[in-house]
């Protein structure tokens, strides 16, 4: 379980971080090859940094998807997921409400590698970090004037 939940932190970290780039739309995301394909490599590029610190691997079925398939299949699954109702369920409704969770789970993502290089991943990481200090800033109209 220890395990997965580390895989698993890379894996919402670099999706959320995706999201973050199209502004939370996973529609948009979906329409965007590029940005689907990044996320991937993303992932598999920190789960490859996983393997090297021996991390036990991800549920059979995601990495499937994400690691063992062309990268052209999982992008076209990906996209799919995505474009679907799913991919608003499943993604896209969290990460829009948990962008400061998601900069704290970066922070423990990037301890856990040990400062491996993780260049694909840490460009989602800085999309997360600008969602996040925005989020973190105080909402100067909401609050009443003294």
């Amino acid at each position: 379980m220890d395990s997965w939940l580390r895989r698993h932190a890379v894996f919402v970290t670099a999706l959320s971080g995706a999201l973050y780039e199209v502004a939370g739309d996973p529609l948009r995301l979906s329409s965007d090859s590029a940005g689907v394909r990044a996320f991937i490599l993303a992932i598999r590029e920190g789960w490859e940094a996983m393997d090297r610190h021996a991390i036990g691997s991800a549920p059979l079925s995601l990495c499937a998807i994400l690691e063992r398939v062309p990268l052209p299949v999982a992008v076209a699954y990906w996209k799919r997921l995505l474009a679907s109702p799913r991919g608003e369920y499943y993604f896209a409704r969290h990460a829009r409400r948990a962008a400061t969770e998601m900069s704290a789970l970066v922070g423990d993502v990037l301890v856990l590698l040990c400062d491996d290089a993780v260049p694909r991943l840490r460009r989602l990481y800085a999309s997360i970090d600008r969602v996040a200090a925005t989020a973190r800033q105080p909402d100067r109209q909401a609050r009443p004037r003294p």
